[in-house]
Parts: structure tokens; C-alpha cells; sequence
């Protein structure tokens, strides 16, 4: 697979070793970005400790500055996002394929706009391309605020399949995570993104 290339901040690197420094620091980021709760640091260890997840970091100098999540799909998530797709009207597109979820990504906000949520995920989809996925699929949270994910998928030439109202509420309110916009629960839109790897 050829990506497009993007010049790197300065003085960036990606990391893919935690300790629990690094760990508490990747929770505090995603509660910035994506809200309290969304991702706790036991979630954040359950990932890392599963061998097909890729949880990378972007390290500005000697500070965390970003993290991200992604993974080979397996069948019963891939339907269920199928079947979501398909009450939206739109042809189910996953079967056949071996999909790669770009979960989710968050920068610490002092280093927005650097580039380095582009860089994230552009490493997290060579790291699927080398585990075997030829499709990158991406639940993008649409919440109105400035530096949010969609334009970073715009950007990288995904396809927008569908745009969802109140996709997070009913999770906010079993989960008990609290939206950095709405609060608890949730009431912001997903776009679901997806892009061939070839």
C-alpha cells in the first residue's frame, strides 16, 4: 500500500512501549478530546495488552502529545457495523473484507494542528496494511468543534458513508462516559469513513 506522504512535526516521534506514566498520560489526552470515561486507563491497558491492537503514541521532545487506537476487526463487530450501515440505506461493504477499525485518535490540545493526528493514523493504517486488512474503516465523532476528526479522514481521501444522529447516547448513558460537548448523555453525530487499502 502507498499512503500519501505528510511531513512530520519536528522532534516527532511514534512510540508502541507503555509504562504506567505513559498510560495515565494517553487517559488524560483522551479525556480532553473525546470525554470522561470514554477511554479509561483499564481500557487503555486491555488494548495494549491484546497482540493484533496497535496503540501507538506520538511523543513531541519528551512529552506524549497524541495516542491512537486501531485494530483487524473481527466478524461480529464487522456486522455490526454492516448492519448499521445497511438500516442507513447503505450497501453493506465489509463482507469479503478484512477490515481494519481506526478507532480513535486524540491530541493533546497545546499540539493541535501540528499534523500529528494525520501522522497517527497514517501509521496505524500501515500497521493494518501489514496485518493483513485491505479496507480502513473509521466511526468518526462529529461533535462541531474545531480540530475533530473528519477533516483529518476528508484529508486523507476517506469516503464518507453515512452521517448518524445521536449515534453515542444510548452508550453514554449504559456506559456513563461524559461528552466533552454535551455532557451525559451524548448527543453528538458519527460519520462512519472507510477507504481501500489498494
Amino acid at each position: 500500500m502507498i499512503l500519501p506522504e505528510f511531513e512530520r512535526p519536528q522532534n516527532f516521534t511514534i512510540i508502541d512501549q507503555w509504562n504506567d506514566d505513559l498510560i495515565q498520560k494517553a487517559t488524560e489526552i483522551y479525556e480532553q478530546g473525546l470525554g470522561q470515561e470514554y477511554i479509561s486507563a483499564e481500557d487503555l491497558k486491555r488494548y495494549i495488552a491484546k497482540s493484533e491492537c496497535i496503540v501507538i503514541g506520538a511523543m513531541v521532545d519528551s512529552s506524549l502529545a497524541g495516542v491512537m487506537i486501531a485494530y483487524p476487526m473481527m466478524s461480529e463487530e464487522s456486522e455490526k457495523y454492516d448492519r448499521e450501515l445497511y438500516e442507513n440505506k447503505v450497501p453493506q461493504i465489509f463482507q469479503g473484507r478484512n477490515v481494519g477499525l481506526v478507532k480513535s485518535v486524540s491530541v493533546e490540545n497545546k499540539f493541535r494542528r501540528r499534523g500529528i493526528g494525520t501522522q497517527l493514523i497514517l501509521e496505524s493504517m500501515q500497521r493494518l496494511n501489514e496485518k493483513g486488512c485491505d479496507l480502513f474503516f473509521a466511526v468518526s465523532w462529529y461533535s462541531g468543534l474545531k480540530d475533530s476528526s473528519p477533516s483529518i479522514f476528508e484529508s486523507l481521501e476517506f469516503i464518507k458513508a453515512v452521517k448518524i444522529s445521536d449515534y453515542w447516547t444510548e452508550d453514554s448513558l449504559k456506559e456513563g462516559y461524559m461528552c466533552p460537548v454535551d455532557g451525559n448523555p451524548c448527543h453528538c453525530s458519527a460519520i462512519f469513513f472507510f477507504k481501500n487499502s489498494r
